[in-house]
């Protein structure tokens, strides 16, 4: 079976945007509801105010803050909760792009049910695409050793890091369908890794280029939801910029997360669907 020709990714990104819009009202809750415990991880952190007042004092209370061991476990939870919520949202796209009913309980209680299999596999992607990471940190550590300059040391450590870039976005492209394998038919972390690997093959850098795209509005997107706050502490207060910073998130948070995931189970669904037959 040959791989799909460039001039089908416009098709296809159309498809993932359409698809996008008609489930956004079943979407966006559960994207928000993933938010929510994050948000009230962040709230309880030194606001915009007492960061401009004291930033040296404030960053140090914020890394402590981070190092505690309920901030850890509540992250955790934070994560099991935004798995959840994606495998629920990746099953209401995937049945919306099927014309089949949505049956939003149903998908609750599927996502609950493959939520094991969807953290091993999502584990196992972020294990795999970290491996390329290992020479890295032992090429710093070697620079480490040598006494040299900082800058020529930096050098060095800026190139390392930036050859290490391809293979991890080789890797990640490659088996970027682990985790939707496990979250729309519930397969395991190896049967997952085989079909990702099988949708993959022969078209790399077709699905690098379809994923840069909603990859790219969703980066520009929470960027400016960080720069914003920022940019308005000057002017309309910090106490109002951290509220508009706040609001921006969530809405970045409530669009651009189905956004992606639209993307991945319409390009899961139509790549494999000719492989298939």
């Amino acid at each position: 079976m040959s791989a799909p020709r460039i001039d089908t990714l416009s098709h296809l990104l159309d498809r993932s945007f359409r698809l996008w819009w008609s489930a956004l009202p079943w979407t966006a809750p559960l994207a928000l509801l993933a938010a929510l415990p994050s948000l009230h991880r962040m709230i309880t952190l030194p606001g915009l105010a007492e960061l401009l007042a004291d930033p040296e004092v404030i960053s140090l209370a914020v890394v402590e803050k981070l190092l505690q061991r309920e901030t850890w476990l509540w992250w955790g939870f934070s994560a099991l909760v935004t798995l959840w919520s994606a495998g629920a949202q990746c099953l209401l796209l995937d049945r919306s792009l099927r014309e089949e009913p949505l049956g939003f309980a149903n998908a609750l209680l599927r996502s609950t049910l493959r939520l094991p299999v969807l953290l091993l596999s999502t584990v196992l992607y972020l294990l795999l695409c970290g491996l390329p990471l290992l020479p890295l940190l032992g090429f710093n550590a070697w620079l480490g050793l040598q006494g040299m300059d900082l800058l020529p040391m930096l050098a060095l450590s800026v190139a390392g890091s930036t050859l290490v870039l391809l293979p991890i976005a080789w890797i990640a492209v490659r088996l970027v369908f682990l985790p939707y394998a496990a979250a729309v038919d519930g397969l395991g972390p190896l049967r997952g890794l085989q079909r990702s690997r099988r949708i993959a093959e022969g078209q790399w850098w077709r699905l690098l280029v379809f994923l840069s795209i909603p990859l790219t509005i969703y980066g520009v997107a929470a960027t400016a939801a960080l720069a914003v706050p920022l940019t308005l502490a000057i002017v309309t207060g910090s106490a109002a910029a951290s509220l508009i910073g706040t609001l921006a998130g969530l809405l970045t948070a409530a669009l651009g997360g189905p956004m992606l995931h639209a993307c991945l189970v319409c390009a899961y669904r139509e790549v494999l669907a000719p492989q298939q037959s």
